[in-house]
């Protein structure tokens, strides 16, 4: 007889934000927003993950790459970008100290949250384990639900 535990908050987890590899509704959402055309009032309004993924579409295009800033220089790079984006209509030109908190949240966060989207080593290791792989009618339901997910995570989830 087995007993399933699941850590359900574990200390050392890194949000998975999937800016490398963002599903499409999330892509579209994002592409609705054009930094030029929105008010100052808009741009106080705009979550640091949609400004650091407009930032990382930006670096992108500007260097020709498709992945994340990784070496201190790009991500300096990066940085620089996002300083240009919260300067621009936002800006209150009449008082250069006043920042936007939005965007220096999305500054704050860029070590931690520019990260390659993988699958933790433990879901790997379920993914594979024998009672993951070979599911019979005496498999216990815990198992089902991790095949269920490793479908997922190779299909719909886009791995």
């Amino acid at each position: 007889f087995e007993h399933y535990i699941i850590e359900a908050h574990p200390d050392d987890t890194i949000p998975d934000l999937r800016l490398d590899r963002p599903l499409t509704t999330f892509l579209n959402y994002c592409n609705s927003f054009n930094f030029d055309c929105l008010t100052r009032e808009e741009h106080l309004h705009l979550p640091s993950l949609i400004i650091l993924f407009k930032t990382l579409q930006q670096w992108q295009k500007q260097y020709n790459r498709n992945d994340l800033p990784c070496t201190r220089i790009e991500k300096d790079e990066f940085k620089k970008i996002l300083e240009k984006f919260s300067h621009h209509s936002a800006y209150d030109i009449h008082d250069h100290s006043k920042s936007l908190e939005n965007f220096d949240e999305a500054k704050r966060t860029i070590p931690s949250r520019l990260i390659k989207t993988n699958l933790p080593s433990t879901i790997k290791e379920l993914f594979q384990d024998p009672s993951c792989l070979e599911l019979t009618n005496q498999t216990d339901i815990f198992w089902f639900i991790i095949h269920a997910l490793k479908l997922f995570t190779e299909n719909e989830g886009e791995g």
